[in-house]
Formats: C-alpha cells, structure tokens, sequence
C-alpha cells in the first residue's frame, strides 16, 4: 500500500513538472483549458497504470512520448519543435531517473532505496526545470517564431540519441557504476546543451522576423511617402492652372452645358488624385500598411474592395497590427490571384473600443484542415497555418476573437480586439 502512495504522489508531481515545462515552452491555447486539464489528468493515470502493470521501459517511453505529444496539440507551436521539446523533456527525465537510481543505490536497504529513489528523481527534474526557467525562459518561448526544419532535424537527433543510449543502459543492468553516473551526466548535459541551442536559434529567429516585419513596415511607409509626395506635386500643378480651370469651367456654364461640366469636373479629379491610395482612414499605420498591401494585390490583378473607418490613432502596437495584417493579407492577395474570381476585400471598423478587421478572398485550391487547422496551399508545406497560428496569438493577447468561415470557395477571416 505505501509502494502505491509513493508512486502516485511522486507520479502526481512529475505530471505538474511536465505541466511547467510544457508551459515553459509553448503559449497554451486559452479555449482549451478544461481539454489541457484533462490530458494531464490522463498522463497521470496512464502513467502510474502502464508503470504498474508492465513495468517494462520500453513501454513507459512510448506511453511518456506519445501522451506529451498529444498533451501538445493544446500549445501553440510547430510540430517539430514540439516533438524537439518534448523528447528533450522526457531525456532529461529519464537520465535524472537513471542518475538518482545509480547515485543512491549503495546507502540503505533495497526498500529504503526504493522509497526515496522516486522522491529524488522529482527532485532532480524540477530543479533541472527551474534552472531552465531562470536562464532561458525569455528567449524559449517566443510565441510568434518558428525555427527552420533543418536546424530542428539536427536538433532532435541529440535528445534521440540520449534516449536510446539510456533505454540501452536500462535494458543491460550495468554494474559499472561509475561510467553509467558519468554517462548520465554527459548525456544530461549534452541535452542541456541543445536547450540552450535551441533558446539561442528562437532568439536569432526572432531577430530575422523582426527584421523582415520592420522591412516590410518601412517599405509600407515609403509607399504612403511616395503617394502623398505624388499627391503633393499634383495639388501643386492643379494650383498653378486652376485660373485656366476656373475660366473654362466658366465659358462651358455659359453655355448651360451640364455634361461637359461634369466631364470636366471628372478629369479635374483624376488629375489631382492619387491612383494607387487604396486607403485614406486618417490613420498613418493602417493607410500605409494597407495601401502598400493592396498595391500588391492590384498588381496580382485582383478586383479589390476596401472601406476602412478607424480613428487617427488607436491604443494597438505597430507591431501587433504589422503582424495580423500582413499575415491576413498576404494570405488571401496569393489565394485570390490564383483564383478565377480573383476577389479580395478588406473591412476594417472601430466602435466602442472594439477593432474588428474582416478580410475575404477568393480561391481555387481545395482547402485541407488537420485539427481544425489550415493546411497552407503553398510549395513551403513546413509553414502549414503559422500565418493564422501568429494572428491568433495577436488575437488572443488583446482578449479578442478569431473566426473563420469556408464555403463556396470564399474564405472569409473576422477578427474583434479589444483595444
């Protein structure tokens, strides 16, 4: 009876460890919490089952392994970088197991070794948790980066190797213990090793996509540059002829003729406008963001309809709203200029301390869903759903609401923040 409180309490504890970790890593999906619960409750038991009717290591690795993996799904990430993390996780786990049990083996009885090795082994994975956390945790979880799968295959391969390494050391009961306790020890630094390599690609990758988002923000400032200086020039030159304008206009009213009037009325506005502002909001960063957008989209010879109604200036990061609307944009300009209909609009509105942004486009392609989650269309399979997988973080940090709606080859994305 006391062997199974011991397994359930130290078993309970390692689950809330795990909990951490997880946490450590990746940003939890906020409509999931009762099912992320709930997972962690079936980790518990399966676990402490699995341990008690087996009790055979190469069943407790696959039972750990895949129930992570599932426990993962209710985390932002990509599957790479989970599968990563959590074969890091549970290789430090398991050499925290190995080293407690060859440590202590030689003090007490096999009963007193029994009792305390498991206590230990918590012990020795929270504190390898807790020293990740103090280090790393600002750079680890960065929820809007993504790592290059060729960096990720190369990393994943060291936690592996660890693995099987140590599955081997279980499987053979070596007696040399010595070289086992300093194999477990290499091996646990070896992995911690690839966590700091991994926090410092996340950090490096982070920098690239800040870099390629401040890019697209001042080529998106320059654009709005560009048109208001061709505005400029224009309002200038319709200055400098409005006399002849006026003396025209005149000569044809004295003539009561309405349609030349109006005729020329209408070159008169073509000359002073600007043929590439899509948007004139008020609002410089939702103007110059969307005005250089859609300049791509009309290049991509999309049928573009556009109403923006938001104040001069809104409580949003530049950054926050570079992200969702180069990420919403960019998706559905390629989807509609590969599409018969070739149809794209823009909505944008804010009432009452509410942003709601509603982007639609056509598209051809069939759309594919795993999970309820966009599979991208593009050649680059490895970015499936990042584009929405960041807009919805955005989302989710201002307590707002993502939807999507998918019928008659209309994709149509609604987006509420509360600002």
């Amino acid at each position: 009876m006391l062997d199974i409180i011991i397994l359930l309490s130290t078993n309970a504890f390692r689950t809330y460890i795990i909990y951490r970790y997880m946490r450590l890593f990746f940003a939890p999906k906020k409509e999931a919490k009762i099912r992320e619960l709930l997972l962690y409750f079936l980790f518990f038991f399966s676990t402490f089952t699995i341990n008690i009717i087996f009790h055979k290591p190469i069943v407790n690795v696959f039972n750990n392994i895949v129930m992570m993996l599932i426990i993962s799904s209710f985390y932002f990430g990509a599957i790479l970088q989970k599968s990563l993390v959590i074969l890091l996780i549970y290789c430090i786990d398991i050499t925290c197991e190995i080293f407690a049990v060859y440590v202590i083996h030689n003090y007490g009885t096999d009963k007193q070794f029994n009792d305390i090795s498991p206590f230990i082994c918590s012990l020795l994975l929270f504190l390898f948790e807790f020293i990740i956390e103090s280090v790393f945790s600002k750079r680890i979880r960065n929820d809007n980066c993504y790592i290059s799968v060729r960096c990720l295959c190369i990393l994943i391969l060291f936690p592996i190797i660890s693995i099987f390494v140590l599955i081997l050391i279980l499987l053979n009961d070596l007696d040399n213990r010595p070289i086992i306790i300093l194999s477990s020890i290499c091996l646990l630094i070896i992995n911690i090793l690839v966590v700091y390599l991994y926090s410092y690609l996340i950090s490096l990758f982070h920098r690239i996509q800040n870099h390629i988002l401040l890019e697209r923000q001042s080529d998106s400032y320059y654009n709005q540059l560009c048109l208001l200086t061709d505005t400029n020039k224009k309002l200038q030159s319709f200055r400098h002829d409005l006399q002849n304008h006026m003396n025209e206009l005149f000569m044809i009213a004295k003539r009561n003729d309405t349609h030349d009037i109006v005729r020329y009325l209408e070159s008169m506005s073509c000359s002073i406008s600007s043929g590439e502002e899509y948007v004139n909001s008020g609002n410089p960063d939702f103007d110059s963001i969307l005005n250089y957008l859609l300049s791509k989209a009309n290049n991509n010879s999309c049928n573009i309809k556009c109403k923006v109604v938001v104040p001069p200036h809104l409580a949003i990061d530049l950054f926050d709203l570079n992200v969702i609307l180069s990420n919403l944009l960019d998706n559905a300009i390629t989807a509609a200029s590969n599409s018969k209909l070739k149809q794209l609009s823009v909505f944008i509105r804010w009432d009452r301390n509410i942003l709601l942004i509603n982007v639609t486009n056509s598209y051809n392609t069939a759309l594919k869903t795993v999970n309820h989650r966009y599979l991208t269309t593009k050649s680059d399979t490895q970015s499936h759903g990042i584009g929405l997988d960041n807009v919805k973080r955005i989302v989710d940090k201002y307590n707002g609401i993502l939807h999507i709606e998918d019928q008659n080859n209309i994709f149509d994305v609604k987006t509420m923040l509360y600002i």
